[in-house]
């Protein structure tokens, strides 16, 4: 990790793996020395721990650095802070046009006869695509197991995470002591209060013609709300079976 130019470079830390070794070097909250920082929302924290190891004085400085070490002054503020993340995670819905953008952007580069190659994020992006699942065992009374114990495989990455989001006090474990954190604002939540609902196609109601089709149904109403479906032509709001 480069530290060059960096005024924070006296919280770069070695990461113990607990065997003896280190699993590399990373930027110490807590080396920092401020008591502000046992406080601070785990998202903000996210966001210090991101301007202290990308500090370089110039697209983030000390005092970008200070306005998220003292957010419980600055949040109520129109203040800007820097977000320099190490990756981006893309949801499919959003991230196809990304995609989209990025494509068009490269063969636009490569009729010009230049190399495409040059159109790419400045910073890793994964695209998560929720609606699928990749099975790399199929066709085996096994393929289940096999594929839990393929995900679960590389045990070394899950006790990296863990031990880094310890060391700067990212990591939650209500089995232990916790330190009240100070937030912008609190909702409380009755759950005695939360009706039961499910998403789902609601039977047809000219008065509710513009909701979509997956908006809530109560719980107590599927039943009538589902033979009701049945029984309406199909459109935007209503399904029928044939």
């Amino acid at each position: 990790m480069d530290s060059k130019g960096n005024p924070f470079s006296f919280a770069l830390t070695s990461l113990a793996n607990g065997d003896g070794g280190s699993y590399g070097s990373y930027y110490s909250l807590p080396a920092l020395g401020d008591e502000r920082i046992d406080k601070l929302p785990y998202t903000v924290l996210a966001l210090l721990e991101s301007a202290i190891s990308n500090c370089d004085g110039f697209q983030i400085t000390k005092d970008d650095v200070e306005k998220i070490m003292d957010w419980e002054k600055t949040s109520d503020e129109q203040v800007e802070i820097p977000f320099k993340p190490a990756r981006v995670i893309l949801q499919d819905f959003t991230g196809v046009p990304v995609l989209v953008d990025f494509a068009s952007m490269r063969d636009a580069v490569s009729r010009l006869d230049d190399d495409p190659d040059k159109i790419n994020p400045m910073v890793p992006a994964d695209l998560v695509i929720d609606h699928s699942v990749t099975a790399d065992v199929v066709r085996s009374e096994s393929a289940v197991q096999a594929n839990m114990e393929l995900a679960l495989a590389d045990r070394a990455e899950v006790s990296i995470i863990e031990a880094y989001l310890r060391a700067n006090k990212m990591f939650v474990d209500h089995d232990e002591p916790q330190i009240e954190h100070t937030y912008s604002s609190y909702l409380e939540l009755d759950l005695r209060n939360v009706e039961p609902c499910v998403s789902g196609p609601k039977s047809f109601d000219s008065k509710l013609y513009n909701c979509r089709p997956h908006d809530r149904v109560p719980l107590k109403d599927m039943k009538t709300d589902w033979h009701a479906c049945l029984d309406n032509k199909v459109g935007f709001k209503t399904v029928k079976l044939a």
